[in-house]
């Protein structure tokens, strides 16, 4: 299973992107932020190689879970348009 790289923002982008994912987050009752966050390159780059271990389990279940209710989600996302 392959994960499809994003091409890279701008710093601009970047920063608005994080100040706007931060205001939500702290806004909300529960407080939350990004875990995408909370590394740095190096990091993120081993977080990515952990992902890909046969043994990281999660990755694939999240992606069963997906594939599971994707057609619930798209009828449950289509009526809010």
């Amino acid at each position: 299973m392959g994960y499809k790289v994003l091409p890279q923002e701008d710093k601009d982008t970047r920063d608005a992107r994080f100040a706007k994912d931060v205001f939500l987050g702290f806004s909300r009752t529960r407080k939350v932020l990004h875990s995408k966050y909370m590394y740095d390159d190096v990091g993120s780059e081993i977080y990515e190689e952990i992902m890909n271990l046969e043994e990281y389990y999660l990755v694939d279940a999240e992606y069963n879970a997906l594939e599971l209710a994707k057609d619930s989600l798209f009828q449950m996302l289509k009526g809010m348009h």
